[in-house]
């Protein structure tokens, strides 16, 4: 689960994140065989939802405090990185003795690598910017994933020696949608908002409503 005050302080642009959740994330890197077994990344149930920040929600004060507090920071890191950065001879050292052996494993994490994206909805409502004329826009995914295959199209294990390396992709059910008069959701919890969200994900022959 992902709380929405996370999420606020990442954007840039005047929106805030009602509810932000995310049921799995997960990253399975099998350090001990990367030439032999893959890299496998699997999200699923993403749902966010947003809206227009109000206006007297901004500081200027406090924008200010925390563009000087970042740029300041932005310094200080920059002044440690030069104090702990090495030289150029040892820089170029460090290049040549593992060029090549990170050339190899970035290959073949990339070869063998394995994505899978599931249930995914991002709203965004606004009955504020022209109150006379609300409405809503979002983008839905019900699945979506890239592995490797054979020269069949059937997932398998990748041969990071092999010249060419098949891959399978597929996207299930992605949509866009721009509903003018759409109301907000109208939810009691963020689990009830959550469940909303997976629902009005669009289907084969059920287009988002």
């Amino acid at each position: 689960m992902c709380s929405s005050d996370l999420l606020n302080p990442l954007i840039p642009i005047p929106l805030v994140v009602k509810e932000g959740f995310i049921g799995r994330a997960e990253i399975h890197v099998p350090w001990t065989s990367l030439s032999s077994k893959p890299t496998v990344i699997r999200i699923s149930d993403v749902y966010i939802l947003a809206e227009p920040q109000e206006e007297a929600a901004f500081d200027e004060e406090e924008e200010d405090a925390r563009q000087l507090a970042l740029k300041l920071d932005r310094l200080e890191s920059a002044d440690q990185k030069v104090e702990s950065a090495p030289t150029e001879e040892e820089l170029r050292a460090f290049a040549q003795e593992n060029e090549g052996f990170v050339h190899r494993l970035v290959n073949t994490i990339i070869a063998n690598l394995q994505v899978f994206v599931d249930r995914v909805h991002i709203r965004y409502e606004d009955d504020e910017t022209v109150p006379e004329s609300p409405f809503s826009v979002g983008l839905t995914l019900d699945s979506f994933f890239v592995q490797a295959c054979d020269i069949q199209g059937k997932p398998t294990e990748a041969n990071v020696l092999a010249e060419i390396i098949n891959k399978i992709v597929s996207m299930k059910n992605f949509a866009a949608y721009w509903n003018p008069g759409d109301k907000r959701l109208e939810y009691e919890t963020p689990e009830d908002c959550h469940r909303q969200l997976k629902a009005l994900i669009a289907k084969i022959g059920r287009a988002h409503v």
